[in-house]
């Protein structure tokens, strides 16, 4: 890899969308990056941005321009007089979508003159430069050179000859020392789309009346499916500028970089198969959202249709999936165990041998645990008693069940059950998390995170929270709303400013997206990084957060704020040691997941025991109207008691975390069995929900059995078990009461929810549980309910 620093990159069209992105990037990696762009405006805004360890430098630089470019270019010579000039990235580009029947001719050759003859002009004035460096040129094309839809005729014309100019260019200079590049990206969420949008409505207008209305309703819907298509892209502006940074560093660069699974799929597909499919598969893909816009083709009706029908299908099909691992596995778990047998144990050893079965080939008992987890390990305990083994994936595993199984692990007294078991499925995404740690190393980390989390600090917190739960039940849409979106929403804004201090923005999106990359790559069956799988995913995912977090960290040592990042960042022992970068950036990461994940899995599962008792609606509404008369505070919090018997029931019966992993560093037991070192040890926290004994009538919806009266919950120390047990007990499960009670608080208020008719809730086990569907309610304000 080429190292960054000091090196002179310049790169055009970078004033807004993949060039702004990239540029910030490369700066960031610490290029020296003249970003150029067409306004004052635009220099204005790039000249307030810090980029360190590089520098960001906004040129007035128009590619359609020769003053323009010639003024830049002896601007850039007299600056990288002692550093020369590595690399020109040609990113300046316009799009245009329209019939090609109705698309001006002056249109065309704008367009042309942007995005090719421009990005020549200003290759020609830079090539000396670059040959006395032994340069890179990275020319940005794009997925539509391999896939060409129909109405991008003249934006797809400037693409095939950028992709013809490069290989031109890369043959005629490599002789000399300077390589060529290009970028393929595929459909990405930029402010293009507006613009292409506008220029699609002024040349419909101008057009014939008769033309447009030949090619109207067709064109309308392939546009609108593709602004769509945009806004549910799983591809960023972060995988383009990585791309960009890639061609540079390389020892040896690609010639071509696809950025997104749909650029590398039409690509492959360019290769497989012959124009004529390759047209069919096109229709077919514009045919898949027909009808979905209004009668009078308003683009923005079909945008968000489009976008919804994209997400259901999806939802649909993951639900299907699910479906028939439910139905196999209820099958498995009313089959005599498969290929039964005792876990290894020594000759010598007085202990017992575990017994259990490997399950089915490969998939072992994977399947029932993911998808009917109550069942399969009441199943377990019922056959083989509080300790027994299994496969899952061809791996071994001991369950160590119920509450007295459970304390032993927990309690750890020999200091044998080691956080490496949860390491083995996120510690590639949520490395050295607080999660993660053992013994010293997590005693140390968590004291210091601990002052997070105060009861001082959490009044703190109270007015920001209040503020942010109180706006987003304003902004619930009318009869339906998605309840689990929704939460992620509200509990990420939430942990935005309580741990870093930061007004929620539009990066909310991005992080969320992506903590849920790295949350799903967790129990990914293929792990490695295969384009499109979640493994891969989660690689992008947990590199998005580093990314996000690392360009705060400076500001954050230097700050003399009080959120969590800022105390991350000045910590400090008492020999004066602190945390690393990635110290601090791995417990936010952690934090951050969880914090939101595991708060929306108990939020959605309260509202949705809520939806299905309105009874127990109606006593915490009523309740909350006696006692929440002003603003909220600790207190009055603590004293909404229903509303926290139904919290705390609908953790019993669908636990955020059902089950817990560890790995033992030697020889230990269980219960009296004997478990080898490196064994992973599971602990289900769910089951002791239902244990026999414990509960009563445990499958029963029953908030009262946690009033002072009954308090079931202490039948046991190990009884009920949410937020897990012993050293690594969640250093936040006073803020996720809050921030639940507040949310589910707020939203309640003014608002009745109810189930549609017929409606299941159906739970995604794969990762941190998650509605398979997102859990649609009704729902109605609490004035219309009434008449």
């Amino acid at each position: 890899m080429t190292p960054a620093r000091s090196k002179s990159v310049v790169i055009t069209g970078a004033s807004s969308g993949l060039g702004k992105a990239a540029a910030i990037h490369l700066s960031a990696l610490g290029y020296r990056v003249f970003a150029g762009v067409r306004s004052e405006s635009s220099v204005a805004e790039l000249s307030g941005l810090s980029t360190s360890p590089g520098e960001l430098i906004p040129v007035l630089l128009d590619v359609t321009s020769a003053a323009s470019i010639a003024q830049a270019g002896e601007i850039l010579e007299h600056a990288c007089l002692d550093t020369g000039l590595w690399a020109v990235v040609n990113n300046a580009g316009l799009c245009i979508s329209a019939p090609l029947e109705c698309v001006p001719m002056d249109l065309v050759r704008s367009q042309l003159e942007t995005n090719l003859v421009g990005a020549l002009a200003v290759t020609q004035r830079f090539l000396p430069l670059l040959r006395a460096s032994g340069g890179r040129i990275v020319n940005v094309s794009s997925g539509i050179a391999n896939h060409v839809p129909p109405y991008a005729g003249a934006y797809a014309a400037a693409k095939f000859g950028m992709e013809g100019l490069s290989d031109a260019l890369r043959r005629e200079l490599h002789p000399l020392g300077v390589s060529v590049s290009v970028v393929q990206p595929g459909v990405v969420c930029t402010p293009i789309w507006g613009k292409i949008r506008e220029s699609a409505d002024d040349i419909l207008a101008a057009a014939p009346v008769d033309v447009v209305d030949v090619y109207r309703s067709r064109f309308v819907t392939i546009l609108s499916t593709s602004e769509a298509v945009a806004q549910v892209s799983k591809t960023t502006t972060t995988d383009f500028a990585d791309a960009v940074a890639a061609a540079l560093a390389a020892k040896r660069p690609k010639i071509r970089y696809r950025v997104g699974l749909d650029s590398r799929g039409a690509a492959l597909a360019r290769r497989a198969l012959p124009d004529r499919m390759m047209d069919t598969l096109i229709s077919f893909e514009f045919k898949a959202v027909k009808g979905l816009l209004d009668a009078n083709g308003q683009s923005m009706v079909g945008i968000t249709a489009a976008a919804k029908h994209a997400e259901n299908i999806r939802r649909r099909t993951k639900r299907l999936v699910l479906k028939g691992g439910t139905v196999l596995a209820r099958r498995q778990l009313h089959r005599k165990p498969v290929r039964p047998g005792p876990f290894p144990t020594p000759k010598e050893s007085e202990l017992q041998p575990i017994p259990g079965d490997k399950g089915l080939p490969i998939l072992g008992h994977a399947l029932a645990a993911a998808t009917l987890p109550v069942e399969f390990l009441e199943s377990r305990a019922t056959t083989y008693g509080p300790v027994s083994w299994m496969r899952g994936f061809a791996l071994p595993f001991v369950l160590a069940l119920g509450p007295d199984a459970s304390q032993e692990v927990f309690a750890n007294s020999d200091r044998v059950f080691s956080q490496q078991g949860q390491e083995f499925f996120s510690g590639r995404f949520f490395n050295r998390g607080l999660m993660f740690l053992d013994f010293a190393e997590h005693h140390f980390h968590r004291r210091i995170m601990q002052a997070a989390f105060t009861r001082e600090r959490l009044s703190g917190y109270l007015q920001s929270m209040n503020t942010i739960c109180r706006a987003a039940a304003a902004e619930v849409p009318e009869h339906e709303l998605l309840v689990y979106p929704y939460l992620k929403r509200t509990l990420l804004d939430i942990a935005t400013v309580a741990f870093m201090g930061d007004e929620p923005g539009p990066q909310s999106d991005l992080m969320n997206q992506a903590f849920t990359q790295c949350l799903h790559a967790a129990t990914a069956v293929v792990r490695v990084p295969v384009p499109g799988l979640r493994w891969w995913a989660g690689i992008r995912g947990r590199r998005t957060l580093e990314q996000h977090f690392r360009t705060n960290i400076d500001a954050r040592r230097s700050s003399d704020g009080d959120d969590l990042f800022a105390a991350l960042c000045r910590a400090r022992d008492e020999d004066g040691n602190q945390f690393t970068d990635d110290d601090a950036i791995n417990h936010m990461i952690f934090l951050m997941s969880a914090a939101t994940d595991t708060s929306a899995a108990a939020a959605t599962a309260t509202l949705h025991q809520l939806a299905l008792h309105p009874e127990w609606q109606d006593r915490v509404r009523a309740e909350a109207a006696e006692i929440a008369d002003g603003p909220l505070d600790l207190d009055t919090l603590d004293r909404m008691q229903s509303l926290g018997m139904v919290i705390n029931e609908s953790m019993r019966l669908f636990a955020p975390v059902p089950v817990i992993f560890r790995k033992t560093l030697a020889d230990t037991s269980i219960q009296g069995y004997f478990v080898p070192a490196d064994t992973m040890v599971v602990v289900a926290p769910l089951l002791n929900h239902y244990w026999p004994g414990l509960w009563s009538d445990p499958h029963t919806f029953d908030p009262e059995r946690f009033s002072e009266a009954r308090r079931e919950d202490r039948s046991h120390r190990l009884a009920f078990v949410p937020f897990g047990a012993g050293a690594h007990k969640c250093i936040g499960m006073h803020f996720a009461t809050v921030v639940v009670k507040l949310v589910i608080h707020h939203l309640l208020r003014e608002h009745r929810i109810e189930l549609r008719s017929g409606y299941t809730l159906e739970w995604d086990m794969t990762a941190l549980p998650a509605p398979t569907d997102g859990f649609p309610v009704l729902i109605r304000r609490i004035d219309d309910a009434k008449t």
